[in-house]
C-alpha cells in the first residue's frame, strides 16, 4: 500500500484466493506498522505495541484511581490487565483496545455529567473504524448509555406537581439532549427560569372599586 499508494482492494496473501476481493479493514495499523518494521524491524514492533499498553494502562488507571482507594484501584489495574495479557500480540487489536478505553471512560464522564459526549469523539471513532473491526463494539456500548439517559430524563420529566396533576412528557428528547449539547449551552440556559408573576384575582378588584365608589358616596 505504501509502494502503490492505495488501499489494497485483493487478497495479496492468500494461495487459494488469491487476488479475490477483500475489504481490508486493518488498513491504517498497516499503514502504521509498516514504517515501523522498515525502520526497527520485529523490536521496533514490540516498542510501538509495547506504547499501546502502557497507554491502555494509563487510561484505566487514571479512571479507577479517580473512583476507587490506592489500593482497591491497583487490584483492579492488575486483574483488568491480567485478563487482556493473552492478546498482547503484534496485531491491529493491541492499537484499539487505548481508543477502546478511552471510549467507554468518556461515554461515562458524559452520563454522570448528564451531557453529550464530546465531539472530538468523532475523529477518534473515525481513527479506530480504520484501525480494528472492533470498533462497532464502540458504536453498541452507545445503546445502554443512550438507554439510561433516556429513562432518566422520562423519570424526571414524569412528576406530580403540587395539585396532584401529572406533568406530561411531549418534550422531543432528541432535541433536549441536542440542546445541552456544551456547544449549545449559554450562561442564560444554566440560571434557574424565574417564577412567574402572581395574577390577581378579580375580587380584591371588584372590593376596591366598591370602596372607592362608596367614598365618592359619602362625599
Amino acid at each position: 500500500m505504501l509502494d502503490h499508494h492505495q488501499i489494497a482492494r485483493a487478497d495479496p496473501f492468500s494461495y487459494t484466493v488469491h487476488g479475490k476481493p477483500w475489504t481490508n479493514l486493518e488498513w491504517l495499523s498497516e499503514i502504521l506498522m509498516a514504517p515501523v518494521w522498515r525502520a526497527g524491524g520485529w523490536s521496533a514492533l514490540v516498542l510501538m505495541f509495547g506504547l499501546a499498553v502502557g497507554a491502555l494502562t494509563w487510561i484505566l488507571g487514571s479512571e479507577l484511581a479517580r473512583r476507587l482507594k490506592p489500593l482497591s484501584w491497583a487490584c483492579a489495574l492488575v486483574l483488568a490487565l491480567a485478563c487482556t495479557t493473552q492478546s498482547w500480540l503484534a496485531r491491529p487489536h493491541l492499537l484499539a483496545l487505548p481508543i477502546l478505553a478511552l471510549w467507554t471512560v468518556q461515554l461515562m464522564h458524559a452520563r454522570e455529567r448528564n451531557r453529550a459526549p464530546p465531539l472530538w469523539l468523532l475523529p477518534v471513532m473515525t481513527v479506530w473504524a480504520n484501525l480494528h473491526g472492533s470498533f462497532l463494539l464502540g458504536l453498541l456500548l452507545i445503546a445502554p448509555f443512550a438507554a439510561e439517559a433516556l429513562m432518566e430524563e422520562t423519570a424526571d420529566r414524569m412528576k406530580v406537581t403540587e395539585k396532584g396533576d401529572v406533568v406530561r412528557f411531549e418534550d422531543n428528547v432528541v432535541m433536549h439532549l441536542i440542546m445541552d449539547h456544551p456547544l449549545t449551552t449559554t450562561p442564560a440556559s444554566e440560571e434557574p427560569a424565574p417564577p412567574p408573576p402572581p395574577v390577581a384575582t378579580e375580587r380584591p378588584r371588584a372590593r376596591a372599586h366598591k370602596r372607592g365608589h362608596t367614598s365618592s358616596n359619602t362625599k
